[in-house]
């Protein structure tokens, strides 16, 4: 059986809020988590397929509760 390291660095992050202002275009006025919230920068693609390829792809570990997929659909 081979050998596979898990990935040691952390992901690039980006701030929450000023990523989902970039992709709506404008402003909120309210936002339901606190200003220094994170998270990995969009790729464009669904945000569970990105967190489950990422994790895939670069040996990382990856938490899934049933309620995660059904919030995604």
């Amino acid at each position: 059986m081979m050998s596979i390291k898990s990935a040691q660095e952390r992901l690039p992050v980006k701030n929450a809020k000023f990523q989902l202002e970039k992709q709506l275009g404008k402003q909120l006025l309210a936002f339901s988590h606190n200003d220094t919230f994170e998270v990995i920068p969009d790729q464009g693609i669904h945000s569970l397929v990105l967190a489950v390829h990422t994790a895939f792809s670069e040996h990382r570990p990856l938490l899934l509760h049933p309620q995660h997929w059904s919030q995604a659909v």
